[in-house]
């Protein structure tokens, strides 16, 4: 697969080409923020020459990057009131023969559904919007890197639990105002500084962060417990970590099925590898060390595969290895290319679909069905965040992936009469969304200009493409290029990093840029190095939607909407699944709105029922054949889980000889299977339990029995089972091909026909 980010070489005059101070201005900055408690309020771009020439070098980048287009005034959406979206009732009505649309609407997961659809049958009915914003949001910030590890919360690693975090808050706070010289020097030199901060100025202005910090707390004690084995209160299967590491898991795997022509995800290859540099002479190693043990515990070691790299192996890739300690690699790990979001927006098109940009959701209109038990939404009103224009779309489906900035989904019921006193009943007063409260990183570009008459070897390179990261900080490649200066060869580099938290806030704290500019950047990529030059391109805030489990949310409100929100840094690491469910998710609720289910179900649907991955061997996009075997009662699942994954599944048939062929092993396994439950003491086992069981009931009537162990008549009747077991396997199976054999072949007409009836009404309500 051709890496789309290295982009043919140019030649550039030596007199377009800036000074280079490595990142000396920007860095001046965030220091004078640091001391004057200043957070990173606005964007803060480099220098117009540095800017002009990353445009250069990278226009592609540029533009998809929005590098130089970013202004503060993007940001007023994210102020409390600003992005707020409401239920209204439609008082119109939808005009006969005008086109219904299945809306899309927002960030990753709404436009990955759209994709799914655009690629089927019915592609002409999509409509994808988003408001145009998309330079201040985490498409471009910090969750463009796909770490398995790292699509759960965060409370698993200990070092951010959030009562961990409240102290590391306080104790940083007496530190700075004890030694503030110390305190810098810690914060620029220290790659493993936790950067994870609360700021409690605005805990305190809101009870609601208080108690959604109560729920958060619980949920960690749930989930991990004490962080020692054998405390967590939740078996490891209904933890958050193994749904959200699952989950996410299917991304590899769906992108391979939808089989599209562009490229969506880079997992780690030799010439771009996803790496952690886990630390290594350090105290707190064992901390990093027990938060992935505790991983492989939930979701299995196979899912997070990972091969330490050598000493040679890490000098072979331009690693110092007494600066950067313990490479790992993540292979089944990648990252998102930039410009992604355009190839799928051409997808959609391709389809037959529509694109509406600069749209901001800012209504939903809906009627009351079902004698006002239910509601549908009828069209959508949108805003152009420039001008202010509004306008309206008629909807068949409304699907949404809310990012961040809307926080309030608010029912409008006005006078309460008539239609919209049953609209009224409907929905709970008050915003539907669950609390949330932003968590903001930050997130920089960086510009590296490496002299190749200085820097010889292509080794010396290799580092510059991996995707590493050092706790909950990371840095990826957008870009890289051959560029001719003046008639000196030069590679140059575009680099993404992120990292830090502050929350409830949202802005970020600028020591979060001051550590991993000094403690990350510079160490691992050795950007002291004679003949390495940098810039810092531009550096800017990115938020996070943080509900009490630090998981996503779905919701569907109306009959034919659903919504996805708070997905923390999980949106495009999720994104594909993601739209996935939101289909799966409409299906139910279509057929609760027909009353072909009931609320009940639909709950215990949502619960239970899902679609699951087609096993292990099947992870990142492994081939395979996967066979569901179903009843003339299974059409309605066999149907949904149809619509889910936009696939007909093909009917296949099994003779009876082969049957018999699988009968065989089958029966042997089972009956080897019950004589090693045997072998190792499972019948012991048995009279134990009936022994204590015996004991309990003696104990009740008044009666007592001697303790000790198991009598010799038990052990000899388990023993005596286990013989029987041993010497009647042969002949067990013997007669079970045998009846099989002589079985007649049973009628099915009747359920043929029950069959195809079934299926020719499914079609009729197509």
């Amino acid at each position: 697969m051709k890496d789309t980010r290295e982009y043919p070489p140019v030649s550039i005059p030596l007199g377009k080409v800036p000074a280079f101070t490595n990142g000396k201005e920007i860095l001046s900055e965030l220091e004078t923020r640091v001391r004057n408690k200043r957070l990173v309020d606005e964007v803060i771009s480099g220098r117009d020459d540095v800017t002009d020439f990353f445009g250069l070098v990278f226009p592609e980048v540029k533009r998809q990057h929005h590098v130089g287009n970013m202004k503060t005034s993007d940001y007023k959406i994210w102020k409390k009131g600003e992005n707020v979206i409401t239920i209204e009732e439609d008082k119109e009505e939808v005009s006969v023969g005008e086109k219904k649309w299945d809306v899309y609407v927002g960030g990753p997961a709404a436009i990955c559904g759209a994709v799914i659809q655009a690629r089927s049958e019915d592609g002409g009915n999509v409509l994808y919007a988003h408001d145009g914003i998309r330079g201040i949001s985490n498409w471009k910030g910090s969750a463009s890197s796909y770490i398995l590890r790292d699509i759960c919360p965060l409370y698993h690693g200990s070092s951010y639990n959030s009562l961990y975090v409240a102290y590391v808050t306080l104790r940083d706070a007496l530190h700075r105002r004890i030694n503030f010289p110390a305190y810098l020097e810690k914060v620029k030199t220290d790659g493993l500084w936790v950067n994870v901060r609360i700021y409690y100025r605005a805990l305190l202005s809101d009870p609601g962060y208080w108690l959604l910090a109560l729920k958060n707390q619980w949920t960690a004690l749930k989930d991990v417990g004490l962080y020692i084995p054998g405390t967590s209160l939740t078996s490891a299967n209904k933890t958050t970590a193994y749904t959200s590491i699952i989950h996410g898991s299917l991304t590899p795997v769906i992108l391979k099925e939808l089989d599209l022509p562009y490229t969506v995800l880079y997992l780690s290859n030799n010439r771009s590898m996803s790496l952690d540099a886990a630390p290594g002479r350090s105290k707190r190693k064992g901390r990093f060390v027990n938060a992935k043990r505790r991983m492989e515990e939930i979701v299995g070691g196979e899912m997070l595969e990972e091969r330490k790299l050598s000493t040679q192996e890490a000098i072979s890739r331009g690693y110092d290895p007494d600066r950067v300690l313990n490479l790992v690699e993540r292979p089944l790990d990648g990252a998102f290319p930039m410009g992604v979001e355009e190839d799928m927006e051409e997808d959609i098109i391709r389809g037959g679909g529509k694109i509406r940009d600069r749209s901001r959701l800012v209504s939903v209109l809906v009627k009351p069905v079902r004698n006002g038990q239910d509601c549908q939404v009828t069209r959508v009103k949108w805003e152009d965040p420039l001008t202010g224009e509004t306008s309206t779309t008629v909807v068949n489906t409304l699907t949404t992936s809310l990012g961040p900035s809307a926080t309030t989904l608010r029912v409008v019921a006005g006078e309460r009469v008539g239609l919209a006193r049953r609209l009224a009943g409907v929905f709970q007063p008050g915003n539907l969304m669950e609390k949330m409260m932003l968590a903001t990183a930050s997130t920089m570009v960086f510009l590296i200009k490496i002299d190749k008459t200085k820097v010889p070897g292509e080794d010396m390179l290799k580092k510059f493409r991996d995707d590493l990261g050092v706790g909950n900080k990371h840095y990826l490649m957008l870009g890289e290029r051959e560029v001719d200066i003046g008639g000196t060869p030069h590679h140059v580099f575009a680099i993404q990093g992120s990292g830090g938290g502050l929350f409830p806030c949202r802005h970020s704290h600028p020591e979060a840029p001051l550590n991993f500019i000094n403690a990350v950047m510079k160490t691992t990529l050795q950007l002291d190095t004679p003949g390495i030059e940098f810039e810092i391109v531009s550096l800017r805030t990115c938020s996070r939607g943080v509900t009490a489990q630090n998981f996503m949310r779905l919701a569907a409100p109306a009959a034919n909407m659903t919504m996805v929100y708070g997905l923390g840094g999980l949106g495009m690491g999720t994104m594909v699944p993601n739209g996935l469910l939101l289909k799966a998710v409409m299906a139910q609720r279509g057929q609760l709105a027909e009353g072909t289910i009931s609320e009940r179900e639909f709950r215990e649907n949502l619960e239970k029922n899902y679609i699951h991955r087609v096993g292990r061997t099947a992870r990142a996009g492994a081939g395979g054949c996967a066979i569901t075997i179903i009843t003339q009662y299974d059409i309605e699942r066999l149907q949904a889980i149809e619509a889910a994954i936009g696939t007909q599944l093909q009917e296949t048939t099994m003779s009876d000889e082969e049957s018999v062929k699988i009968l065989q092993p089958v029966s042997l396994a089972m009956r080897e299977a019950v004589l090693h439950l045997d072998t190792h003491g499972f019948g012991e086992n048995r009279a134990r339990n009936k022994r204590k069981s015996e004991k309990n009931i003696d104990q009740s009537s008044g009666k007592k029995r001697k303790k000790g162990k198991i009598g010799g008549e038990e052990i000899n009747e388990a023993k005596t089972k286990q013989a029987q077991i041993q010497s009647n396997v042969k002949s067990d199976v013997e007669k079970s091909i045998s009846r099989t054999k002589s079985l007649k072949k049973v009628k099915t007409d009747s359920v043929n026909k029950r069959l195809k009836k079934k299926k020719k009404s499914i079609s009729g309500d197509k």
